[in-house]
C-alpha cells in the first residue's frame, strides 16, 4: 500500500509519500520538504519485484512540479530519478477504481 501523508499539521494536504506492506506492518516515509505539495503517487509493476512508485509534487518555493520515481522497495532512500517541470501543473488527486 503507498499513500501520501501529512508532515506538518499546521498546512493543508500532504508532504510526503508513504509505502506500508501489509504482510510485515513494516512502513516507510520519505518527505518532500515543507516547501511540497505531495499528490498520489502510485505503484507501477516491472515484471520483477520491487517496482516502481512515480508521483508528482508540487514545489510552493519554486512555483514548479517535481515529478519524481522511487524503488518501491526502498522509498525512504529517496528518488532514483526525478525531473523539474520549467511551471507548475494544477494539483489534482487521482485514483484508480475496480470493481470489488
Amino acid at each position: 500500500m503507498r499513500l501520501a501523508t501529512q508532515i506538518r499539521p499546521d498546512l493543508p494536504g500532504f508532504g510526503a509519500v508513504a509505502r506500508t506492506d501489509v504482510e510485515s506492518g513494516h512502513s516507510q516515509r520519505f518527505s518532500q520538504g515543507a516547501q511540497f505539495l505531495v499528490e498520489e503517487h502510485v505503484f507501477v509493476p516491472d515484471g520483477a519485484q520491487p517496482g516502481w512508485i512515480p508521483g508528482t509534487a508540487l514545489d510552493f518555493v519554486q512555483r514548479t512540479t517535481v515529478l519524481s520515481c522511487f524503488a518501491a522497495d526502498d522509498l525512504a532512500a529517496g528518488p532514483v530519478a526525478q525531473a523539474r517541470l520549467p511551471y507548475a501543473l494544477p494539483p489534482g488527486l487521482h485514483g484508480a477504481f475496480v470493481p470489488a
